[in-house]
């Protein structure tokens, strides 16, 4: 009976070997995570095959350092899979954010909450790269991506404190002219110096507002106005 038992221990060991070895090789070869799976699941079927051999047995005296190495070897590869799965998420991930971020045109003026809005898309993109491990095989394409997705950050914020800026000027240069035009009595026939230079303080207020924002338009007219008052 222990003769029955060692024999097929020995043929437990050596099927092992064989899937173990079989895993190792196709891993080697996979040039995909997809590719690597199915070597991952044999490898770890190898190593419950080692696991079962009867311990009172030779072969299991033989298989023990084999399955300390295959069980360390495995952990080591299935957690570079799974890094490698978790940083293809992420970027994909910072591929939605920064493909809604880009369907924003640039070229016309936005509201503040439209830039503010598109700048929390980029800075979620780019989230979502920082995450990954510079270990990680994919961290050169992140760092390709988080690049590019920062410029793109940093355009929006520009844009953002332009349009803040033109909108709070733009406002301001409102106010004034509704104290100036307050200050003019109905039947004057000219403004007197001290409107005067209220009516140049408002000009050169609206002379600050920036083109492409979405309060420039208005304030040309405005500052033509004002201009034409002036001459």
């Amino acid at each position: 009976a222990k003769l029955f038992q060692e024999n097929n221990a020995q043929t437990q060991l050596n099927q092992a070997d064989q899937l173990l070895g079989k895993a190792k090789q196709q891993y080697q070869k996979a040039s995909s995570e997809a590719e690597k799976q199915p070597a991952i699941a044999q490898w770890q079927q190898a190593i419950d095959q080692l696991h079962q051999i009867p311990d009172q047995t030779l072969a299991a005296r033989m298989a023990r350092p084999r399955l300390a190495a295959s069980e360390r070897d495995f952990q080591q590869v299935s957690g570079l899979a799974v890094g490698n799965v978790q940083a293809g998420n992420l970027i994909g991930a910072a591929r939605v954010f920064a493909q809604t971020a880009q369907q924003l045109n640039l070229k016309v003026p936005h509201a503040e909450v439209e830039w503010e809005e598109n700048q929390k898309q980029w800075a979620t993109a780019i989230d979502r790269l920082e995450k990954i491990d510079f270990k990680d095989p994919n961290y050169q394409q992140a760092q390709t991506l988080l690049a590019s997705y920062t410029q793109s950050l940093s355009n929006v914020q520009i844009r953002l404190k332009t349009e803040q800026g033109s909108a709070q000027a733009f406002e301001e240069a409102q106010r004034l002219r509704d104290n100036l035009f307050d200050s003019i009595p109905a039947d004057a026939k000219a403004l007197n110096a001290s409107q005067t230079r209220q009516l140049r303080v408002i000009a050169d207020r609206l002379e600050t507002i920036k083109p492409n924002t979405t309060v420039y338009a208005k304030a040309q007219v405005m500052l033509k106005a004002a201009k034409s008052r002036l001459k």
